[in-house]
């Protein structure tokens, strides 16, 4: 279905859900970037976006979506982009049904904050359709994907995912999903986490027939086979003054070939009043991905940036650093977000 009659179908959803919302937040969030080069280049224009977010919910409905203007630094290019889009009715206490695009139904303990996303296949819930089921303090889901892939040459193909979660005593959680979406796609895992309050988090997980962050990075070269083995680690600190997070994978295909990623998030309150705080953070992230003679392609991402609040205002600038093959990326970007109502989310990062 193309994008023009997911906008319009996407408006009146969300209208009629504001009619029926009994709670709901939104946010706006520009983001530009006026100056970006590298080392062999003269600064030009960077690029923007404006995202769009917004979340109603009911007794028995809840939507969500989140929709991005994009305009490239290289062409100039305008492109939309809608980054999630999704319903969830719930018709009992118990029950859950769930439609659309993100649905980010996860495995407890696999969240990465400073990628301010999930590890790739504990995100068993991606887009397409899923029914959950409370009992006692465990949840079960099944979800199918919707897409082409159904229907191949020797007819339909069975697709989906099996999860299981389940919280336990002391802040523990865990959680273990099968998933198959064909022959070419298998994966299990199996996560835990330990929470206290909102302050402290801790997660670990194990990947059968994974992805790695580091292959997604740049452009580090793609393994050709999905990971055989692959180990996450992350950690949470949520303080009044000082926070951070710390989180890491690594894992090897059947060939030999390894990939590593690990990244970090400190952040120090520098000041704060009532209703206005400022903060220094810097995000740095390493990828790697290495192959047979032990070589191996590096990225890093350094990003030193301020953070300024100021009621429902949030103002980030730094600089970010991408140094790839002897070849340092640079740029400066510039980002401001309103929330007409305080997002839900209670993430270090602020790229919610």
């Amino acid at each position: 279905m193309k994008n023009h009659y997911l906008i319009p179908a996407l408006i009146l959803w969300c209208a009629a859900s504001c009619a029926l919302a009994q709670t709901w937040s939104a946010y706006n969030k520009i983001s530009i970037k006026p100056l970006a080069g590298t080392s062999n280049h003269t600064p030009n224009f960077g690029g923007m976006y404006d995202k769009v977010y917004a979340r109603f919910t009911t007794e028995h409905f809840e939507a969500e979506t989140r929709y991005m203007f994009n305009i490239s630094g290289s062409t100039n290019r305008i492109t939309g982009i809608i980054g999630k889009a999704l319903v969830r009715f719930f018709p009992l206490p118990q029950l859950e049904f769930a439609v659309g695009k993100d649905l980010d139904q996860a495995l407890p303990g696999s969240f990465f904050t400073v990628i301010d996303d999930y590890a790739t296949d504990a995100n068993y819930g991606q887009d397409g359709i899923s029914v959950s089921y409370n009992f006692l303090n465990m949840c079960a889901t099944l979800h199918m994907p919707v897409s082409q892939q159904y229907f191949t040459d020797d007819g339909f193909e069975l697709q989906g995912a099996a999860a299981l979660t389940a919280q336990l005593p002391a802040g523990f959680a865990t959680g273990a999903m099968v998933r198959y979406y064909g022959n070419t796609d298998f994966s299990a895992a199996l996560f835990a986490s330990w929470q206290q309050g909102k302050i402290l988090e801790a997660g670990l997980g194990y990947t059968y027939n994974g992805t790695s962050a580091a292959e997604d990075a740049g452009e580090l070269e793609r393994l050709q086979t999905e990971i055989l083995h692959l180990a996450t680690l992350s950690f949470a600190y949520k303080g009044k003054i000082f926070s951070t997070a710390a989180e890491g994978e690594a894992g090897i295909d059947k060939n030999g070939l390894a990939a590593l990623y690990c990244g970090i998030l400190p952040s120090i309150r520098l000041y704060a009043a009532e209703t206005t705080s400022l903060r220094l953070k810097s995000k740095i992230k390493y990828f790697a991905v290495f192959n047979k003679s032990n070589t191996k392609q590096e990225l890093w991402e350094i990003y030193p940036y301020f953070s300024f609040s100021c009621g429902k205002n949030l103002l980030t600038t730094g600089v970010l650093l991408s140094l790839q093959d002897n070849q340092l990326s640079w740029s400066i970007p510039i980002t401001w977000k309103y929330s007409i109502r305080q997002s839900h989310s209670t993430r270090i990062s602020d790229d919610a």
